[in-house]
């Protein structure tokens, strides 16, 4: 058995018994016995000085001995962390973590490549893994395409079920997700082959994400962007119409007055600008006079003075109260469709799906990671601790080779995790 079939397909923890002295890199050093020549009756003894000595090797002894108990002897976790060290285990994680599809699987695998913490856990994995290789090599496989959409939305779902709104852009995320996870449980589930079940049972979290769920979002918010869309409803769609209607008034009415203005020569040019949040039109400051309405504000050399035409302060005054009612209406589509995210199970549908689709991408990597290797499935065995070397028990990797050493000579890793590498920055409405 090759090290590209053990760590490609298995991910089996190799676990190094080591002696705790070894195992904590520390030599227990002894103290010599010294035997020094007397001079005479005026020095010691030799007894004296053999006493002295074996009396010094065992303070001596005893310091070392209450300065392992202080240090302790190295657990079980420090065994495996100090072997995973050694076989380079993060740099590995790093190559499997090239074959992942998005950002969830990258998340999965990091720092490292998770390991089955009993052999039932470990057996798990490896079929995973295995189904995974089955999908690829007779049916297919994942095409990267299948993950399209997928963002993790964890912490959108967790704010939502916190009292907080979501916004147009992350409710969008959501949808997208919830079309990844629709479109992933058809695919496994496509094959009439037993040997998917280990898939099969690790995307069954999918179906919990109910459908009209993705069908209400894309209904009323703008995928890819965010906006919230006049069908959303038919009071939005009706303030929308009428503000536009007013703008577009609004509009003519000042691009008159302010060709009126320059043709008369109280203005440099026909132009419309926003002043406090209002329409008007620049004039030059001795001609204000020359038309009735308010002056909003003036430029910094005082020469010229922007203007609301009296005619246009009632449409000005509609504009902003559409304005406020168009925000209320949108808070609450928003509301309403941050609700059905959240459900009657505080989103927790959503959330199992979305760490259901990060372990179906990282199986997928697995397999992938395997199949660069040229790697087959590992036979797991369990072997007893008093197993000796010589024993039958034993695990015996003969010409094993590490794939980090492999790796010049494979074809380059790919980049993975591109989809949702551009996630949202604002999840929630403010």
């Amino acid at each position: 058995m090759t090290a590209s079939a053990v760590t490609g397909a298995a991910h089996v923890s190799w676990r190094l018994r080591i002696s705790s002295n070894a195992a904590s890199g520390r030599r227990v050093a002894r103290p010599a016995t010294s035997f020094r020549r007397g001079t005479g009756g005026r020095n010691r003894s030799l007894g004296a000085t053999l006493t002295d000595d074996v009396s010094r090797r065992e303070q001596l002894e005893g310091e070392d001995d209450e300065e392992r108990e202080e240090e302790g002897e190295p657990t079980a976790e420090d065994l495996d962390a100090e072997a995973r060290d050694l076989l380079q285990w993060p740099e590995l994680s790093a190559q499997v973590r090239a074959f992942t599809a998005t950002t969830l699987g990258v998340c999965a695998c990091t720092p490292t490549l998770p390991l089955g913490a009993t052999p039932e856990e470990s057996a798990t994995l490896l079929a995973e893994t295995t189904a995974a290789a089955t999908l690829r090599d007779v049916h297919g496989g994942f095409p990267r395409d299948v993950f399209e959409g997928t963002k993790d939305v964890r912490p959108w779902i967790a704010g939502a079920a916190r009292g907080r709104v979501l916004s147009g852009s992350s409710l969008a995320d959501v949808a997208t997700t919830a079309a990844a996870c629709a479109k992933v449980h058809a695919l496994i589930h496509a094959p009439n082959d037993e040997a998917l079940e280990p898939l099969r049972r690790l995307a069954a979290p999918l179906v919990a994400v109910p459908e009209e769920l993705e069908r209400e979002i894309r209904r009323c918010v703008m995928i890819p962007g965010g906006n919230v869309l006049d069908d959303a409803s038919e009071k939005l769609a009706a303030i929308r119409a009428e503000r536009r209607e007013t703008e577009r008034t609004l509009r003519a009415l000042l691009q008159q007055k302010a060709q009126h203005m320059q043709k008369k020569n109280f203005a440099e040019r026909a132009q419309i600008v926003i002043r406090l949040g209002r329409e008007c039109i620049p004039i030059k400051a001795g001609a204000q006079s020359e038309m009735d309405g308010v002056v909003l504000d003036s430029s910094s050399t005082g020469q010229t003075v922007f203007k609301e035409p009296a005619e246009a302060v009632p449409l000005n005054n509609r504009i902003l109260e559409l304005a406020t009612e168009e925000d209320a209406e949108v808070e609450r589509v928003l509301s309403a469709l941050t609700a059905m995210v959240v459900g009657d199970d505080g989103g927790a549908s959503i959330l199992n799906a979305t760490e259901a689709m990060a372990a179906l991408d990282l199986a997928s990597a697995r397999a992938s990671h395997a199949m660069w290797l040229g790697a087959r499935p590992a036979e797991l065995v369990v072997v007893s601790s008093e197993a000796g070397v010589g024993s039958e028990s034993a695990v015996h990797l003969p010409g094993m080779q590490h794939p980090l050493l492999l790796e010049r000579h494979l074809p380059k890793l790919p980049r993975g995790g591109k989809v949702g590498e551009e996630e949202t920055v604002r999840g929630f409405d403010e």
